[in-house]
């Protein structure tokens, strides 16, 4: 049987920073800012159908997540929305979305420390990102 870890064990910290994207100075209204395929091929050592995949795999599952999200929330059921969200964190840094990354790092974040709820900014955000990248063309499978 698998074991659980407290959220509070888990240290998401400890990635090296050289593997997180920069997220400064961008905005949820630039697209060509919310999916960086460049930052993608990174993560897929080059590979252009892996990470073509990947996104669009992403984005399938995108409406669901919200659903479970909003859910989640509402329910105020904090490790249900932890274990989307970190899904989403996985997703987000592989698939070339630093703004999503962020965001859902912030979230994350927020549901670590479990001394309150997340704040309603913070998932409003989220869900807007899921939105708008859900609407996004699929990249290339070349240049």
């Amino acid at each position: 049987m698998r074991s659980r870890k407290n959220l509070k064990t888990c240290d998401y910290n400890s990635i090296p920073q050289r593997w997180l994207p920069i997220t400064d100075n961008v905005t949820m209204s630039d697209s060509s800012q919310l999916h960086d395929f460049n930052l993608a091929l990174t993560y897929t050592a080059g590979n252009r159908q892996l990470a073509r995949e990947l996104f669009v795999l992403l984005q399938q599952g995108l409406p669901t997540q919200q659903q479970a999200i909003t859910e989640s929330y509402q329910a105020g059921d904090h490790l249900a929305l932890f274990r989307v969200v970190h899904q989403l964190f996985t997703s987000a840094l592989f698939c070339g979305l630093p703004t999503l990354y962020a965001t859902v790092q912030q979230l994350e974040q927020q549901l670590q420390r479990g001394t309150q709820p997340p704040e309603p900014a913070t998932i409003a955000q989220l869900l807007t990102l899921m939105t708008q990248i859900a609407q996004l063309p699929p990249p290339p499978f070349s240049d």
